[in-house]
């Protein structure tokens, strides 16, 4: 984490706020990936083998970082929500959320709490985008079933609706990821 995270020779800090500028030339792969969020993939890894270093908190970190750009704000990136990006980083948005939820409950103890212990504006933050991926994820339109990227897609939405069954959109999304890869697998 001290290091930060190199992809083709290019050195992101691994903090919040987060370098979303892509370097000058940077291939349409290197773009979608950072837009992916492949930069915290290995970070939350590291969370579940050690808790020496908050690796979940940081990972939150660029993740509201980019939600607060590219949901709440101003920004725009033309990968930032390309088919197979879109999967990849739902899945890694599900467990970053049900994580967050799940680290603050103590059997015996969550009950007699006044307030959850996480920042409430942040979590509904983290929760709207979730809500926000699986509607996006089941635009048929932008479902690209005839690849492997429409299985990205569809294991993104699966992660979501099956970690987060609160959200309003989960039972649907479950049936149509379900749905969506019994007819890739089908057809593929």
């Amino acid at each position: 984490m001290e290091d930060g995270f190199i992809l083709n020779d290019c050195n992101y800090e691994l903090k919040s706020p987060f370098n979303w500028i892509h370097p000058e030339g940077a291939s349409r792969n290197h773009r979608y990936k950072i837009q992916a969020w492949i930069m915290i993939d290995e970070l939350l890894r590291a969370s579940i083998i050690s808790s020496d270093v908050d690796f979940l908190g940081t990972s939150r970190n660029i993740a509201l970082d980019w939600i607060d750009r590219f949901l709440f704000g101003d920004e725009s990136d033309e990968f930032c929500w390309y088919d197979m990006g879109t999967g990849q980083r739902a899945s890694l948005l599900a467990y970053i959320t049900h994580k967050t939820i799940l680290d603050q409950y103590v059997p015996g103890k969550f009950l007699r709490n006044s307030k959850f212990n996480y920042s409430k504006s942040n979590l509904l933050k983290l929760v709207v985008a979730c809500e926000i991926h699986m509607l996006e994820l089941m635009s048929e339109e932008r479902l690209a079933i005839h690849s492997n990227h429409g299985l990205f897609q569809m294991a993104g939405l699966l992660a979501l609706s099956s970690s987060l069954p609160i959200i309003k959109s989960s039972e649907t999304a479950r049936k149509f990821a379900i749905e969506k890869i019994e007819l890739m697998l089908n057809e593929h």
